[in-house]
């Protein structure tokens, strides 16, 4: 990225050289416009050109958003019927091809990755299979009673929702972003440039784009309904049986939505509906009642440092953990208790002290006992989240295997988007970091303390185990390597 900005830095140095030569060769003409009067008379003589050599490689299947040809023509390789190349497009504020882009791309990566879900939970190696995301055969599992029964096959259902839902719960938060942006994006219109993270751009035509953007979309309810027109964002894949469509302006839930192929199991299993391909239903919730408690099992409570999910840089992310809200509880969370807080002493604090922010982290609990059933031993191992939802049927559980790999890759991932960010910190020939970093290199210190604290815990739990002799943690290490 930094040496793309320093290409783009040159880019543009060249060519404001290039513009005050332009100024200075015709200086009785140009010489009393500013250097962005001139890069727009230049631009208005050479733009036809510049397109005809951006468009030139184009092929059939190739489209840019919105036909943008006068009087309503139609285009071919991004050219118009009458041999035009489309240039009306560069008219169009970057803010709202940027949102249109990204609504394109979100669809397509969407219908892909649901596909792929769809596949890997229903239709496991090619035959018909009930599985959820924590790689439960459902047909078999009845979790109200706490009968969970894992299948191999369906290994591919929790990777495929693994990666599914990380990536729907973060594409929710960009939405939203872009969203909350666009009325503040209109009333930059009577600026004739804007200065973004990525540089100053020209606005000069915004003005009068939105003049006439507001006549047919005035609100950002009425731009969204054009972006669910995209061809992308309404073929997407039908959602058991039923036809959907992606709609920005309904309920989050239902565009965001992780779908119930990535759900867990239904709280009493699910039968296979006779005569209905692909068709599955709930077995009615009265079969296995409220469920069972956890009195009887042995248990180990695990706290993880999830940091602020609405942030994906990671100073951001565990800015408040860092800065003492989430670890000492300044400004942190109330002594008052709520549904999320620390009354039932399960941990010292949701991430491990006291007063601890419960919005930066997850309070996990895992059980575990085995069973004489069938003639045999069974064991029953698996991590309920303490939202205050463990002891209902819409509780948040995974089981031990899943909770352990999982938590190890989040790391993995965490660790790798540290090194990212720190690298110009720590890549300075010294073994320090350089001042400025002092900051952020001890708040990565003082989270790979916490997750060093919240392996030990996860590693307790495996010891109680009792065949860990037989399925040691050095095996599960060679796991993660084809995770």
């Amino acid at each position: 990225m930094k040496k793309l900005m320093r290409k783009k830095d040159k880019l543009e140095e060249n060519l404001k050289n290039m513009f005050q030569y332009i100024k200075t060769k015709h200086n009785t003409k140009l010489g009393q416009l500013t250097l962005d009067q001139v890069r727009e008379y230049w631009w208005a003589l050479n733009r036809n050109d510049v397109w005809k050599a951006i468009t030139c490689g184009v092929t059939d299947g190739d489209k840019y958003f919105r036909d943008t040809c006068s009087k309503g023509g139609t285009y071919n390789k991004c050219h118009c019927n009458d041999g035009d190349v489309l240039t009306n497009f560069d008219y169009v504020p970057q803010f709202l091809r940027w949102f249109e882009e990204w609504a394109e791309d979100f669809c397509r990566l969407r219908k892909h990755k649901l596909k792929d879900a769809i596949q890997k939970c229903r239709y496991p190696n090619s035959s018909e299979k009930y599985c959820d995301l924590n790689r439960y055969d459902c047909e078999r599992t009845i979790r109200g009673d706490h009968d969970f029964v894992e299948d191999d096959v369906c290994k591919g259902c929790q990777y495929s929702c693994s990666h599914f839902v990380n990536w729907i719960d973060n594409q929710k938060l960009e939405f939203l972003k872009q969203k909350n942006k666009y009325d503040k994006e209109k009333k930059q219109k009577d600026q004739r440039t804007i200065t973004t993270t990525h540089g100053t751009i020209n606005n000069m035509y915004a003005d009068v784009f939105y003049n006439k953007l507001q006549e047919h979309y005035p609100s950002v309810d009425a731009f969204l309904e054009l972006l669910n027109k995209e061809k992308e964002c309404e073929n997407q894949p039908d959602i058991e049986g039923v036809k959907s469509s992606v709609d920005f302006n309904k309920e989050l839930r239902e565009t965001f939505y992780r779908t119930k192929y990535c759900e867990a199991c239904p709280w009493c299993g699910a039968k296979k509906v006779n005569g209905q391909n692909g068709k599955w239903e709930d077995i009615q919730d009265t079969k296995c009642g409220e469920g069972r408690g956890y009195n009887d099992y042995e248990k180990t409570e695990i706290p993880i440092l999830t940091g602020d999910k609405t942030e994906g840089d990671m100073v951001k992310k565990y800015k408040k953990f860092c800065n003492g809200n989430g670890e000492k509880g300044a400004n942190g969370a109330s002594p008052t208790a709520t549904i999320r807080d620390n009354s039932d002493k399960a941990t010292t604090g949701y991430c491990g002290t006291n007063n601890s922010d419960p919005s930066l982290c997850e309070k996990w609990i895992c059980y575990y006992k085995k069973i004489e059933k069938d003639g045999g031993k069974k064991e029953i191992n698996f991590c309920v989240l303490q939202d205050g939802n463990q002891h209902k049927k819409d509780r948040k559980d995974k089981s031990y295997d899943v909770f352990f790999y999982s938590s190890i890759i989040d790391m993995l991932n965490d660790s790798i988007e540290w090194r990212a960010q720190l690298n110009s910190c720590i890549n300075n020939g010294k073994k320090d970091c350089i001042s400025k970093c002092n900051s952020r290199c001890d708040c990565y210190r003082r989270w790979i303390e916490k997750k060093k604290e919240e392996f030990e815990k996860i590693k307790d739990h495996f010891g109680k185990q009792e065949d860990v002799e037989h399925q040691n943690l050095n095996n599960r290490w060679k796991k993660l390597k084809n995770f």
